[in-house]
């Protein structure tokens, strides 16, 4: 009998490790997609201020008006108050918007800089390193890698 009790013991206590592993696992992927969220939601408020439109904000963030404009709401309505006037097509920052942009922005650079962190772990170089050529070098960069080139206003050239 006493085996019997130890194993069902064992079994449970196996079980209970299970759960227990299975419940980290899902409070850990929650934390990663609420961070996501939050960062998304604080990248699209930036981007709007930063363009002056939610149209281009979507465009830059390959992501729809509506999807931008309800992060937007989303975080105006954690904090309980306007962040844009919105007069038609125009927008502007409200004094609250005004207030948390300098704050969003620290948090971007913040997240960006940590994911970059992270990346840098894996041995592999990323990241953006922009260099001033003559227009002539400029034409005959490699073509094969993967590289993109800007004019000195930030506009994509063409290959």
């Amino acid at each position: 009998m006493t085996d019997l009790f130890q194993a069902r013991h064992d079994l449970g206590t196996r079980q209970l490790d299970d759960v227990q592993s299975i419940v980290r696992e899902a409070r850990a992927v929650l934390r990663e997609r609420f961070l996501a969220a939050d960062a998304g939601i604080i990248g699209a408020n930036a981007l709007v201020a930063e363009t002056g439109s939610f149209s281009l904000a979507a465009e830059k963030l390959h992501l729809t008006q509506p999807a931008v404009s309800k992060r937007v709401a989303l975080l105006e309505e954690q904090l309980g108050t306007g962040l844009f006037d919105r007069i038609g097509r125009n927008i502007s920052l409200t004094e609250a918007g005004q207030a948390l942009l300098p704050h969003a922005l620290a948090v971007q650079r913040e997240l960006d800089a940590a994911q970059q962190s992270v990346r840098d772990l894996s041995g592999a170089v990323a990241g953006e390193l922009r260099l001033a050529t003559s227009h002539h070098i400029g034409l005959h960069r490699n073509r094969h890698t993967n590289c993109s080139a800007t004019d000195g206003d930030g506009q994509p050239t063409e290959r």
